[in-house]
């Protein structure tokens, strides 16, 4: 029987080593939870999420319809935090009570711009996602505005295993979706959302968000962080008080997570060479908290 022999992927794993000529042994779950989300309850609206509790999408069945199986929720720290568990994925879909996203805080002005969630995939290496209103092809359809998440490549972004990740979406993708040669998607109204791919995975935290990243937090002062340069032809420095930054992500102004770091360093160089002229946000985690800086690239 084949085991997870030497921790390299010199066979044609896809996860961890297994040993040769096997499939990729599946990584272990998760033994801590999702990050909880930063972003103000005010700025949300909350699907699945046990952080917000006042701004929520009404009467959400975990489980309305699937090809796949056994799903579940499980408390994965035992602090009443609630996780959704995806086995054998090949579809899979929440609903509730039907929301209008088309919905403006001014004339002209979208209340909400982005849909979030986390994602902790153990053997998925495909992950789609959808955003189900009443114009979307129905079933499988071809022309089902998604949002593709693939460890190979080629999709929307790249899929990475063993640890959460954070995925903000601009509800642009759905509305401006290549494929949709019929009615648009508009976000009128929204009662579902759906998971199509591969594997196992866990989720958590979705909502919709006016923005993508945490523009400020009570815990991390800007002033901790010195950058530069700033604008830069190919890279940025950002260096810190003796504060690791644990993780950054760089943002385009559509959303899309161009850039993901893990660096646990007080000392770190973005590479921003291969990325169109532009403004980017970084948002940067340490211990103490999370932050966004504008980057400028030239």
């Amino acid at each position: 029987m084949a085991t997870c022999s030497d921790g390299v992927k010199n066979q044609s794993e896809t996860g961890i080593d297994c040993g040769p000529g096997c499939d990729a042994c599946p990584l272990p779950d998760p033994t801590v939870s999702a990050p909880s989300p930063l972003i103000s309850e005010s700025e949300v609206l909350s699907v699945y999420c046990d952080t917000y509790t006042t701004n929520t999408v009404a009467n959400y069945v975990f489980q309305d319809f699937t090809g796949s199986g056994p799903n579940s929720e499980v408390d994965i720290e035992s602090d009443g935090n609630m996780t959704a568990k995806i086995e054998n994925l090949n579809y899979y879909g929440s609903v509730f009570t039907a929301i209008d996203l088309s919905i403006e805080e001014s004339p002209g002005v979208s209340k909400y711009d982005f849909v979030h969630f986390d994602y902790y995939a153990t053997s998925s290496t495909l992950i789609q996602f959808y955003v189900i209103d009443a114009n979307t092809p129905c079933c499988g359809s071809s022309e089902e505005p998604r949002y593709v998440i693939d460890l190979a490549g080629g999709g929307d972004e790249t899929l990475v295993q063993g640890s959460w990740q954070s995925v903000f979406i601009p509800l642009s993708v759905f509305a401006n979706f290549a494929a949709n040669n019929g009615a648009a998607w508009d976000g009128i109204p929204v009662s579902q959302i759906k998971f199509e791919g591969n594997g196992n995975f866990f989720y958590d935290n979705i909502y919709f968000s006016k923005n993508n990243f945490v523009l400020s937090s009570d815990d991390l002062e800007i002033s901790e962080f010195s950058l530069y340069p700033n604008p830069t032809q190919n890279r940025w420095t950002v260096k810190t008080k003796n504060i690791n930054m644990t993780s950054i992500k760089v943002f385009d102004i559509l959303g899309k997570n161009v850039i993901s770091m893990l660096p646990n360093s007080d000392n770190v160089k973005i590479d921003g060479s291969s990325l169109k002229r532009g403004m980017y946000f970084a948002q940067i985690k340490t211990v103490n908290g999370v932050n966004s800086i504008k980057l400028i690239k030239q």
